[in-house]
């Protein structure tokens, strides 16, 4: 089996991942906001869900901006991938500001902290995604 059938594989079981990880992101936010008691689970989960919407729909435009440079090979399909990569993480700080009424200095603390654990559990399934899809061939 080559590297490229392995890689194809895990690419296929991405969409997965990233359902897998939606009540762990949840439960990251919950431990963030553990003091704020009006809060459950599920109203995390609700804004994970949310949060998940807007990443796919953005990283759609940038495969959309991304065929047409590709088609028409103008600088400004460049700026517009930029522009949205760049917007998912700012949407993803004004949405926590807003959605949990915090001051600016908690939620960018959070916002910090939500990223650096987020990305440490996405790292952890992937490997745990990459071993399953290597033994399960």
């Amino acid at each position: 089996m080559s590297w490229r059938e392995i890689l194809n594989i895990v690419l296929h079981k991405l969409p997965y991942l990233l359902f897998v990880s939606l009540p762990f992101f949840a439960l990251l936010l919950k431990v963030l906001y553990y003091r704020r008691k009006e809060f459950y689970f599920a109203d995390h989960g609700i804004f994970t869900v949310h949060h998940y919407v807007v990443s796919f729909i953005m990283l759609l435009l940038v495969f959309l901006w991304n065929k047409l440079h590709g088609l028409t090979d103008w600088w400004f399909w460049n700026l517009l991938i930029i522009a949205s990569v760049f917007a998912i993480p700012i949407y993803l700080y004004k949405a926590m500001r807003r959605f949990y009424g915090q001051s600016r200095w908690k939620t960018m603390l959070k916002f910090l902290l939500l990223n650096i654990s987020a990305f440490i559990l996405i790292t952890l399934l992937f490997v745990a995604f990459f071993i399953f899809s290597v033994f399960n061939l």
